[in-house]
């Protein structure tokens, strides 16, 4: 596309990230906190945006359905397409985005790449509808499409899935309705499967006032944790440590990489685990800072295979699309030297935020069934890092368990932890870095001293030949470090008879380049 489109994203507190990765794009995004606010913008504005992208089932009501069936009743935005994202991937919550008529479905966890990808597609095709944009109105059939890893569901037990969806779905809209409408729907319809007649009584019963006030039931299975505040908090914390992450990936793929936050939702656990590849490539871990909570760090595997590709010397790419494989034991250990980085940078974000802190009791697992950390109800914030280097993207999960983070809540303040980003922005870097170079062997070269000589003298040199120096024999040798001259010292022997030298002091900064360089390697093992 020519021209990128202009969004309005109807979402709740924890698609924030996925809002700054869609602006960093350099889209124009414009934000609604609820249903109510998006159709006051829409039914005001001249000018609507060219795709809306909307919660489907956020906590608290049913947000996305509502506005999507109202989009489609106007007569000057009617066509406006909808991407529906969820936070969940059930059939129930697919088969009222496709009858509310979204024209197309995303759940997570998802990249935001995908979400991109999805709004162009939806763009460029220009028809609203899933059904038609797809050239599909089987239920079945465009459900399989949003299942592509699920290839082990029949379409008979795919089919008796939407039909119990569907059903659940019905009985939630004759719920809405008056006692009488919803007596005369019983009594005149063949079944629940009449969705038209369900939503023509709808609309009826919403002209006339009459739609009965439901009040929605608290959701046991996904209760909000984590505050507005503390949600912010991580995602500036994680901000900072993509950043570090790409440092990480471009240093072993010897290319640039970038990494961003691309999503941040709360989830149960069992969730989290549904959502993973098998095989996988998970570390789980613990920090001391924490407690005895357990972390889990997912890599996805388009990045492992990219990894051990350019660590092998390839171009950094994927493995083609087939038949998942686990990884090697020779992989794995190109994998824990990428591990040992990544965690150490999430161990210098967290200590600027906790103090000290050291992650430990690390263990790699290749099976997402046995990743038991916390149990399946326990609601985790999953945080998403999408990494884009030039062959290969996917996403880096990290899943902190709440009673993990429940100890330190008090410490996630957005406001301090800027504040701490900025006093490590600011501070002197020199000291932290001699202190990292302090074990790195370097080369070092003495040098008695220099002379020249013709070419064909150099080939007739014989084993008793005097070479003459442009050194005395009272002058000081040179010490060459790194290849440059930085001190200066008198050759020595101890009392074993091993030679070494006794240094005088050190080459002045402005002589360094009068004095030239050599080349020196380092011996070996």
């Amino acid at each position: 596309m020519a021209d990128r489109p202009r969004i309005l994203l109807v979402a709740h507190q924890g698609r924030k990230a996925f809002e700054n990765r869609l602006k960093r794009r350099g889209w124009q995004v414009d934000v609604a906190a609820t249903e109510a606010a998006a159709e006051d913008r829409l039914g005001r504005t001249s000018s609507p945006p060219d795709v809306v992208v909307t919660d489907f089932g956020a906590p608290g009501g049913s947000m996305g359905a509502g506005l999507t069936r109202w989009l489609r009743r106007q007569e000057h935005i009617a066509n406006l397409p909808v991407l529906a994202v969820s936070l969940q991937d059930t059939d129930e919550a697919f088969l009222e985005a496709l009858r509310a008529g979204a024209g197309d479905w995303l759940a997570m966890p998802f990249s935001a790449a995908d979400g991109a990808a999805k709004i162009d597609a939806l763009c460029d095709a220009r028809q609203p509808m899933m059904a038609d944009r797809l050239g599909q109105d089987d239920p079945v059939a465009l459900r399989r499409i949003s299942l592509a890893d699920e290839d082990d569901v029949s379409d008979e037990a795919l089919g008796q899935r939407l039909a119990a969806a569907g059903a659940a779905l019905d009985e939630r809209l004759l719920a809405a309705l008056p006692d009488d409408m919803a007596a005369g729907f019983r009594d005149n319809s063949p079944g629940l499967g009449d969705v038209d007649a369900l939503e023509e009584l709808h609309r009826e019963a919403a002209a006339g006032g009459r739609l009965k006030e439901i009040v929605c039931s608290y959701d046991f299975k996904h209760p909000a944790r984590f505050n507005k505040m503390q949600m912010r908090a991580m995602e500036s914390l994680h901000e900072e440590y993509a950043q570090r992450l790409a440092g990480v990936y471009s240093h072993h793929m010897r290319a640039p990489v970038t990494a961003d936050v691309a999503f941040m939702d709360q989830t149960t656990y069992a969730e989290f685990v549904a959502s993973l590849s098998n095989p996988n490539v998970a570390y789980q871990f613990q920090a001391s800072s924490m407690g005895v909570g357990e972390v889990v760090m997912d890599v996805a595997m388009p990045l492992v295979f990219a990894l051990v590709d350019r660590c092998h010397g390839g171009k950094g790419s994927p493995e083609p699309q087939g038949v998942p494989r686990q990884v090697s034991q020779i992989e794995m250990g190109v994998l824990a030297r990428f591990a040992r980085g990544a965690l150490e940078h999430l161990e210098d974000t967290w200590s600027a935020v906790l103090g000290p802190t050291v992650i430990h009791d690390i263990m790699l697992e290749t099976n997402p069934e046995f990743l038991q950390i916390t149990t399946k109800a326990e609601i985790v914030l999953l945080i998403g890092i999408e990494v884009n280097s030039l062959n290969a993207s996917g996403l880096m999960l990290l899943c902190y368990p709440f009673f993990t983070l429940e100890s330190v809540l008090s410490h996630l303040d957005s406001d301090r932890i800027s504040y701490s980003s900025r006093m490590r922005r600011t501070e002197d870097p020199r000291p932290e870095n001699r202190l990292r170079l302090g074990g790195m062997r370097v080369p070092a070269v003495v040098e008695v001293g220099r002379t020249q000589m013709p070419a064909a003298q150099a080939c007739t040199l014989e084993a008793g030949d005097v070479i003459r120096l442009d050194a005395r024999a009272e002058d000081p040798a040179l010490v060459f470090v790194g290849g440059r001259a930085k001190f200066c010292g008198w050759p020595a022997q101890d009392d074993t008879g091993q030679l070494g030298l006794q240094v005088a002091g050190r080459v002045p900064p402005q002589r360094e380049a009068k004095l030239g360089g050599v080349d020196g390697a380092l011996p070996g093992p």
